[in-house]
């Protein structure tokens, strides 16, 4: 924490003292107190010189009355305005203002504690930590440059340089505790910078940093380093797709394996409310090693509150994995809705093998590409 303004008095007022603390002594900090305007004066005085006391004040109290935000949003209004304050005058480390700066975009980005869903200010927000250099702020403001959003176009260049700040930022950590830094890598490969693809590629194909080589891995991070390359110079554009691999005895292999699970599921449906019957087509990912199943949901009779015609025109969908504990992706859709009731795919997270871990989507079209890819690798 910077050191406060000298000419500031940190001290909590007796006055203030008298105006929050409990007969018992303690500061009471929760959502049903009406904040008196003397506890105010002292937040607004104090918080923007760097004073300890009322930093943790104003955080606790933001925290706490987010539900109340929504019904009394001038009281939110106020509260951000002085940590807004607090922000432009540089006091508090980097802890305080990257936790602030994250919760509140995060509520602009929900529609959350009264304000609008607004993911221009949000990403503003989200900013403003970076311009102090917090560590947080730096690496999320990368992230918003390297996807682009709402007010935001995507911008490599700046993604790249705003990484390699943070990535300088932690050197010192990254060097004692290297499994953080091959995480660090994974995460940022995932999300499409093609240095720290290119960066797996080589602690792959050396083994470094605890990592056995493993060449197999190296090929797919190359082709992932590749592919985010072509990304980066093409505008934001997708590669080209690759050549479908030719079909072989692993693919009729796959055919044989999957069909105890498609049987396993239609019977556990048959023995629910909504008997199904699924029709598929298989491929073995060769990317996962793994066998794959893109099924459509075919309910006799249909499903309670839907009609045949209904059922046929946007059919359930669903991807299984041979060996995988739970569906890799399924897609139902609502009826009553323009999104769907349940979407969600498995992000493929490759490291040296590949774990599954769920990520939303928002359409068909979005569950679509994610099978597309799969049935295709």
């Amino acid at each position: 924490m910077a050191a406060p303004t000298q000419s500031v008095d940190c001290a909590m007022p007796a006055e203030v003292k008298a105006a929050i603390v409990s007969p018992g002594g303690v500061i009471q900090l929760n959502a049903q107190r009406v904040w008196p305007e003397v506890w105010w004066s002292w937040i607004e005085t104090t918080a923007s010189s760097g004073c300890e006391r009322s930093l943790d004040h104003l955080k606790l109290f933001y925290i706490q009355n987010t539900e109340r935000f929504a019904k009394e949003p001038a009281l939110g209004q106020r509260a951000r305005q002085v940590i807004s304050q607090v922000l432009d005058h540089g006091h508090p480390d980097d802890q305080w203002s990257d936790f602030m700066v994250r919760t509140i975009a995060s509520q602009y980005r929900r529609g959350e504690a009264g304000l609008p869903k607004d993911a221009a200010e949000a990403v503003r927000w989200n900013l403003r930590s970076a311009e102090r250099n917090g560590v947080v702020g730096v690496d999320n403001a990368a992230l918003i440059y390297k996807q682009g959003t709402t007010g935001v176009p995507r911008d490599d260049l700046k993604a790249e340089q705003l990484l390699q700040q943070y990535l300088a930022s932690q050197r010192d950590f990254y060097e004692k505790h290297p499994e953080h830094a091959l995480d660090s890598m994974y995460g940022h490969a995932e999300a499409g910078f093609s240095s720290q693809a290119f960066r797996l590629v080589e602690v792959f194909s050396k083994g470094l940093l605890g990592v056995k080589p493993n060449p197999e891995a190296a090929s797919r991070w190359k082709r992932v380093a590749e592919d985010a390359r072509w990304t980066e110079t093409h505008n934001g554009e997708a590669p080209p797709q690759r050549p479908a691999p030719k079909p072989d005895g692993r693919d009729a292999q796959c055919a044989i394996d999957v069909q105890p699970e498609i049987a396993a599921f239609e019977e556990k449906q048959a023995k629910g409310m909504s008997p199904v019957r699924l029709t598929y087509t298989t491929h073995f990912n060769r990317k996962l090693k793994l066998c794959l199943a893109s099924a459509v949901f075919h309910f006799d009779p249909p499903r309670p509150g839907f009609t045949a015609e209904e059922m046929g025109k946007e059919p359930s969908r669903m991807l299984l994995g041979v060996g995988v504990k739970g569906d890799v992706a399924i897609y139902l859709p609502s009826r009553s809705q323009p999104t769907p009731f349940h979407c969600r795919t498995r992000s493929i997270r490759l490291r040296e093998d590949f774990e599954l871990r769920d990520a939303s989507c928002e359409s068909l079209a979005d569950y679509q590409r994610f099978v597309d890819w799969a049935m295709r690798e």
